[in-house]
């Protein structure tokens, strides 16, 4: 293989370790300024995508109402699918709100916080670039 490949798994590593922890900065500032409250799923958004062998997956994003400390009524789709939901429609949960931007808000449920998806994405920039790496010490060898 040639140093080109090795130079492509770095810059990937690099580029997804990046985005990875900027998301991670940026869950941990919102988490430290979040005030929690009680809140109820009032209805669940349903994606489906199609894979590129036929298949696909669904996932489901939360609806939400809460009541900031202000006393304003607030509505929100979260920005997290999963499958299974994390809540359905009805449940009570607990909500994360932003007091200088009530729609930036989550579920205060694991999955739903903003953290796992940054690990992910500085999972796979480690893995890309101990490749590179591991490519270049081999190529020098």
């Amino acid at each position: 293989m040639n140093t080109w490949w090795t130079l492509v798994f770095v810059l990937f590593g690099v580029v997804f370790g990046t985005i990875g922890i900027v998301l991670l900065i940026q869950t941990r500032r919102f988490l430290a300024r979040a005030l929690r409250v009680p809140g109820v799923v009032v209805d669940l958004v349903r994606s489906y995508s199609r894979s590129s062998n036929g298949g696909g997956s669904t996932t489901y994003r939360p609806v939400f109402r809460f009541q900031t400390y202000e006393g304003m009524d607030v509505e929100v789709t979260g920005n997290m699918g999963t499958n299974p939901p994390p809540a359905r429609p009805g449940e009570q949960v607990n909500v994360l709100y932003d007091p200088g931007n009530p729609r930036n808000a989550r579920l205060d449920k694991r999955g739903q916080r903003g953290g796992f998806v940054s690990w992910i994405f500085i999972g796979f920039g480690v893995v890309f670039t101990a490749i590179g790496v591991g490519l270049t010490i081999g190529l020098n060898l």
